[in-house]
């Protein structure tokens, strides 16, 4: 790991070698502004917001949860391409 830089306290140099163990061990470590659900199974997410404040590498929901809301994002998608498909048609 290279050197922390000399402005990081002692928190965030913890965190920087936490971060690349879990990346070592096949997490995913994510801002919490930039969650991709669908990174992997292992998701780690910088200072999730919490109903008791911010939590370091907080879990995600369960993989089988994320697939149901993959699913009903994707048939939502599919159901508006439907829709544009038939304007075109009608359109064209």
């Amino acid at each position: 790991m290279p050197p922390a830089p000399k402005n990081q306290n002692p928190e965030q140099i913890a965190r920087d070698h936490i971060d690349v163990k879990l990346a070592e061990a096949g997490w995913f470590v994510q801002s919490k502004d930039k969650i991709n659900f669908n990174a992997g199974l292992g998701v780690a997410v910088r200072e999730y917001q919490t109903d008791i404040g911010p939590a370091d590498y907080d879990n995600l929901p369960e993989p089988d949860s994320l697939a149901e809301d993959i699913i009903e994002n994707l048939e939502a998608g599919l159901a508006s391409f439907r829709l544009v498909l038939k304007a075109l048609r009608k359109a064209g």
